[in-house]
């Protein structure tokens, strides 16, 4: 089911953050096409500036923060820039009343 989530709609923005938490969970029964597209997936968590806080709901589970080092493998910028907007982030709801 996740495979055909991952096929048939792989640009529905609201619907990926759920998606790719569910393929952290279940990456090792994964095929290598559904893995592709929930790597793409998880790195359109960064470069799409509204679904960034999708991204930080990602990275609370050890599978979510397996994933997005897949994702991210090699684009050590891109983390480096995603590090400091979490950093920020963090500040910010820290000084929320």
């Amino acid at each position: 089911m996740l495979s055909q989530a991952l096929l048939l709609g792989p640009n529905d923005f609201w619907l990926i953050g759920p998606r790719v938490q569910d393929a952290a969970v279940l990456w090792p029964y994964l095929d290598q096409d559904s893995k592709d597209l929930a790597l793409a997936q998880t790195r359109m968590l960064w470069e799409v500036p509204v679904l960034r806080g999708q991204l930080r709901v990602l990275l609370r589970s050890a599978d979510g923060v397996n994933l997005a080092s897949r994702a991210f493998k090699n684009r050590q910028e891109e983390v480096r820039q995603m590090n400091r907007w979490l950093s920020l982030d963090r500040q910010r709801e820290a000084t929320m009343p």
